[in-house]
């Protein structure tokens, strides 16, 4: 069991391997300012970068990682700390991860 399957939470978990997925094309739009706009919404890569988000007190709506960060213990406090907050966590694909990234290699 994971720290985030574990949580009493309002938020939730879902599995996503589809690039037709309306929250992975959602996220690919954030690439365009005026959907971030729209949206008042942005978003960071990087694991780093989303840990100390958190730790400041921002709200996640959506937290990304690709199943090889399943049993990482830094990706799955995140991820319970984001279920908690009622942010929704997916657990992509690696085609997935690199669709929707701008990063040659995204954590």
């Amino acid at each position: 069991m994971n720290a985030y399957e574990s949580s009493r939470a309002v938020g939730q978990v879902k599995e996503v391997t589809s690039l037709a997925n309306p929250l992975v094309k959602d996220i690919k739009a954030l690439a365009l300012k005026k959907f971030r706009d729209q949206q008042n919404a942005f978003m960071a890569e990087g694991l780093k970068l989303v840990i100390d988000a958190v730790d400041l007190g921002w709200h996640i709506r959506t937290l990304v990682f690709a199943k090889a960060g399943r049993g990482n213990a830094a990706v799955e406090k995140v991820a319970a700390r984001t279920v908690a907050a009622g942010g929704t966590v997916l657990e992509v694909s690696e085609k997935v991860l690199a669709a929707i990234t701008r990063r040659d290699n995204p954590q």
